[in-house]
């Protein structure tokens, strides 16, 4: 948290929210949030550009994940299921597009 409330980051992502309560934040000029859910913002801030990130990342795995539905599966079991759900049909689109 201090490096955190030193740095000019306004937003501290974090799975562990539980670990910072409330109170241990107020006096900071900094908002906590779940992975998933800063994703989401960011996705909803340039959807492109989110896309093609994770559609190049997909594509540099030489074994697993292959595939759209394996990319969002993987998503899902590391702790970002709303975004796995949001960004699987732009990757399969993006996907089909390139075969």
């Amino acid at each position: 948290m201090a490096a955190a409330v030193h740095s000019p980051a306004s937003t501290l992502v974090t799975f562990n929210l539980k670990d910072f309560p409330e109170s241990s934040v107020v006096d900071f000029p900094m908002e906590l949030k779940h992975p998933d859910d800063f994703l989401l913002d960011v996705f909803d801030l340039s959807p492109g550009r989110v896309a093609r990130i994770c559609y190049a990342a997909l594509c540099s795995y030489k074994y697993r994940p292959q595939t759209p539905e394996d990319y969002s599966d993987m998503l899902q079991r590391s702790g970002v299921p709303d975004f796995a759900k949001k960004i699987y049909p732009v990757l399969a689109a993006l996907s089909e597009k390139s075969e």
